[in-house]
């Protein structure tokens, strides 16, 4: 069987996170199906309106339609061309499969599934409202992803938090859930050398995540600290700003702003921690909870999106905007996380969202959507 992916967020020079759980699942799939993949780039001062490039990465090839970025949105007008690229790529590759990720690549999706009488499913991982409050341009993104979702054959969501989400903004589809998957050959076991516990949060730097959140509980848990260590790993343009709130909290000795990592760097870094917090506000479904999983690390997270990917002997979850009951967790992780089993949450992982788990998953959803037996 061929899949032909096709995805607005892939790793590349500028970002080599951007939409590295697309690329995860491609991988995965590729155990069991032949793997194509379109990533459709914007890029700025592109000397042409549309280049596309054709290389392997892995054991996927990867098709790059990059379109020149203009001002004002302006290069939506350039998509025809991208359509006509995406026509010859689909008559090169011949899949029996045509895969979304997420909705705006799923337009140009399902517009190429009809003129191919191809079927076209779609996974969704992000939210149609950017923030919280319901603007105009939110809303027409709401409507826009709604209809995008309901013409596809087949959905696919990371976690049973976000197929709510879904079906309460009224998606008509049937909706399956399959995890996100971690490769458990590149996040392994390892211990924290120093006499310090470690804890980590590995994420864009951003209120979304929690991080106003996780420097405040630590500011008040500051006198009882004397022996813990906060890792940050991420970027953004708030990392100025959240740098200058830890001074301003006091935390420089306590909390270590390391910036953007590539996620090799990740691989090493999470090993040498003690365990993981990622107190997001709202999450489709958190990728680097299983990586550090993946390391036999325990994790604190919070009850917007990751409750189900934690049971009792990998972590906490915990309502986080509950100041006291996540200062709480804090502290108790810090005095208790050598109680966790290291060896039975990597099990726990291996088991429930590793490559071959999760590309089996999604290759016989393949097989059904194909020969329409949902």
């Amino acid at each position: 069987m061929k899949v032909l992916s096709i995805t607005p967020w892939y790793p590349h020079k500028k970002n080599s996170a951007s939409g590295i759980f697309v690329r995860d699942l491609a991988v995965a799939t590729s155990k069991y199906v032949k793997s194509f993949l379109v990533h459709i780039y914007l890029e700025k001062n592109l000397g042409k309106a549309v280049k596309v490039e054709k290389f392997q990465d892995d054991s996927i090839i990867v098709y790059r339609i990059s379109v020149r970025e203009l001002p004002a949105k302006l290069h939506f007008f350039l998509y025809p061309l991208v359509v006509f690229e995406l026509l010859k790529i689909e008559r090169e590759v011949k899949p029996d499969i045509i895969h979304a990720h997420v909705f705006t690549a799923g337009i140009l999706s399902i517009i190429l599934g009809k003129l191919r009488k191809k079927p076209v499913m779609l996974t969704e991982h992000m939210k149609f409202q950017k923030r919280f409050e319901k603007r105009l341009s939110d809303k027409l993104r709401v409507f826009l992803g709604k209809v995008v979702l309901s013409s596809a054959d087949a959905v696919v969501v990371p976690s049973n938090f976000f197929k709510r989400y879904l079906l309460n903004l009224g998606v008509s589809n049937k909706i399956f859930v399959i995890p996100n998957a971690v490769n458990t050959e590149s996040f392994r076991r390892g211990n924290n050398a120093g006499h310090k516990t470690r804890g980590i949060f590995v994420g864009w730097l951003d209120p979304i995540k929690g991080v106003d959140k996780l420097l405040k509980a630590v500011k008040n848990l500051r006198p009882d600290l004397n022996d813990f260590h906060l890792l940050l790993v991420g970027g953004g343009s708030r990392f100025s700003y959240y740098k200058k709130l830890s001074e301003d909290y006091g935390l420089s000795d306590v909390v270590e702003f390391l910036g953007s990592k590539k996620r090799e760097e990740v691989s090493k870094i999470l090993p040498e921690t003690d365990f993981l917090i990622l107190p997001s506000l709202w999450e489709v479904f958190g990728v680097v909870v299983i990586e550090a999983m993946a390391c036999g690390k325990p994790v604190i997270v919070s009850d917007k999106g990751q409750k189900e990917i934690v049971v009792r002997k990998t972590g906490i979850v915990v309502d986080v905007t509950d100041e006291k009951a996540f200062e709480q967790a804090i502290e108790w992780m810090i005095d208790n996380h050598r109680k966790f089993p290291s060896s039975f949450i990597r099990k726990y992982v291996k088991n429930k969202f590793s490559f071959p788990n999760i590309g089996r998953r999604y290759f016989e959803l393949y097989q059904r959507v194909v020969f329409g037996e949902l």
